[in-house]
């Protein structure tokens, strides 16, 4: 009698102790195979941003050499407005005044690193050079965003109201915003003068240079800061291939 209530304590504790290492072994598995496919997502974010830096690249010198030529032309404007001696302004410089005042939308696409950020994946990024020239990274994005809009505010405010007195503006490089210019397109081919009349001593005058050297200033800003964009992405390509074969592994 007393052997059949007697109860199997070691048989219990052991299939007790079974089943919680099978429970343990399990959140173990989905642990690691959670962490595993953030790992693979996180590669192909990884290569997705590789191809993204490398295109920048390529359109960072196209845009470059844009801006120089920008440059080139607006040198010879100062160089005509700055120029007492002659009254009239040479035939070249209503072309180089419109070649100059070209200003185009930043080069850069930013949605592969988006994506990236947005992920959550970013913790399993163990290199902390690579982080830093990531922020690095999108700063020097930002700031190219930053300088359109203040580029086009320098336009829109210095640039017209000093010039547009004194020549037609028709064949400036701002013509998608024609109807922000000016009200009822005054600025598209009529001065105060005469249809497309160039007003050379108007254009000599300080007004005009200020408003020149603000452009200007705000042309070599933009040309300083994607040569060092186009430097942090010569280091991350490096820095992410790395990443990727590592994270490969």
């Amino acid at each position: 009698m007393q052997d059949s209530q007697k109860i199997p304590w070691k048989r219990i504790a052991a299939e007790g102790a079974a089943v919680v290492v099978s429970i343990l072994i399990a959140f173990w598995i989905d642990a690691w195979w959670q962490e595993r496919s953030e790992r693979i997502a996180l590669i192909e974010y990884l290569v997705h941003f590789e191809s993204e830096v490398i295109a920048n690249d390529e359109l960072i010198d196209v845009h470059l050499s844009g801006i120089a030529g920008d440059l080139v032309a607006l040198h010879r404007v100062f160089l005509a407005i700055s120029d007492s001696d002659q009254q009239a302004l040479p035939e070249s410089f209503k072309a180089d005044l419109g070649n100059s005042l070209w200003s185009r939308s930043p080069p850069v696409s930013m949605n592969a690193y988006d994506n990236l950020a947005n992920s959550g994946n970013f913790r399993f990024v163990g290199n902390t050079q690579l982080k830093k020239l990531f922020s690095e990274y999108e700063k020097s994005a930002d700031f190219l965003d930053t300088n359109y809009v203040f580029m086009i505010s320098i336009y829109l405010d210095h640039i017209l109201p000093a010039i547009s007195p004194y020549t037609a503006l028709s064949s400036l490089g701002w013509q998608e915003y024609d109807n922000h210019l000016a009200p009822d397109g005054e600025n598209t081919g009529v001065t105060p003068d005469a249809p497309f009349s160039t007003n050379a001593a108007g254009l000599k005058s300080q007004a005009v240079w200020n408003a020149l050297f603000n452009w200007k200033t705000g042309k070599i800003d933009e040309s300083r800061n994607l040569k060092e964009m186009k430097g942090q992405g010569l280091e991350l390509r490096d820095l992410l291939r790395a990443e990727i074969e590592y994270q490969s592994q």
